[in-house]
């Protein structure tokens, strides 16, 4: 039997991505075992994947340490850290395998994205470099990193959270994920409270505000009739993006919209679509540093030219 490890202690997103890596590991190695090194955070995107063990870490000495022991014990055949961060790097060199991958760093850096990368393979102590090009997308990473042992990859698909049937269409709603986990890929209370006003204004839909506790005080807008989730469960949360139409800035549940190729838009400026989505075109992009920074006014321009270019 072979033991996998793959490390994604970063965001939910980059979690999410890496879970991709699952179903090619089945389809090309028989007999095998995947484990997963996360924070807590994470831990919900496996309500229906059967991991073997679900490894989950705080970001302190006390704890990384006893961890790195653990999983250095069980000799793993293959190690994989597909995206950049301390933490990942620590365990990425720290944990004993016969085939290993991934996308280092030392210094924790935010804006990584926007830096073409060299990552590092190795093959029975062999050493060799692998190149990310801050253009590609970042199922590249991976790619990059299992076609060095063999797997001939052209094209990886980003991973079904749930393959039963949707129990709801949200036919008639427009749901919005108005946070990022990063400040400057979030929109401002003013900006959701125009986005909320154009869609109520033009059309007989329901509005849903999603995501984490930062969404309560959109409660505060008095007047706006929307209905808020606070972190939903998968299952809920896939129902979610088969709506009328899906919003949402750069974070983990556009990744989902996009695997589902469903009626979204992704609202970008500090990433850009054609690395984060496959179906990169769903997309308004902004030229600016912080995504608050653009006024309100732009963006409901920019929503309604490209809801009319795609007749909703």
């Amino acid at each position: 039997m072979k033991k996998i490890l793959i490390i994604s202690t970063n965001a939910i997103g980059d979690t999410y991505l890496s879970m991709a890596a699952i179903p090619v590991l089945k389809e090309n190695l028989n007999n095998i075992v995947v484990d997963f090194v996360i924070e807590e955070h994470s831990a919900f995107l496996f309500q229906h994947e059967k991991t073997r063990k679900l490894i989950i870490v705080k970001r302190s000495v006390a704890d990384l340490f006893p961890k790195m022991i653990q999983m250095r014990k069980e000799k793993y055949d293959y190690v994989f850290s597909f995206f950049p961060g301390v933490v990942n790097t620590f365990f990425l060199f720290g944990v004993r395998a016969k085939y290993k991958g991934g996308f280092p760093n030392i210094i924790k850096r935010t804006e990584w994205a926007n830096r073409n990368q060299r990552g590092v393979v190795f093959d029975n102590r062999k050493i060799k470099f692998v190149y990310w090009r801050k253009e590609e997308n970042y199922l590249d990473r991976m790619i990059i990193i299992l076609n060095n042992f063999n797997f001939g990859l052209s094209v990886l698909q980003k991973y079904n959270l749930d393959d039963r049937e949707i129990s709801e269409i949200f036919n008639n709603t427009v749901v919005l994920h108005p946070f990022s986990r990063y400040a400057d890929r979030s929109l401002s209370l003013n900006q959701i409270e125009a986005i909320i006003d154009f869609f109520i204004q033009h059309g007989d839909v329901n509005f849903i505000i999603v995501g984490d506790e930062k969404i309560l005080k959109i409660n505060n807008m008095p007047g706006k009739k929307v209905e808020i989730k606070v972190k939903p469960p998968i299952d809920e949360l896939v129902s979610l993006v088969h709506s009328k139409l899906f919003i949402s800035v750069d974070s983990f549940p556009l990744h989902i919209a996009d695997a589902y190729n469903t009626n979204f838009l992704g609202i970008f400026s500090t990433t850009k679509p054609r690395s984060v989505l496959v179906n990169f075109n769903k997309a308004i992009v902004f030229d600016a540093k912080e995504l608050s920074e653009i006024s309100a006014e732009n963006i409901i321009s920019k929503i309604e030219q490209y809801l009319t270019d795609n007749e909703f």
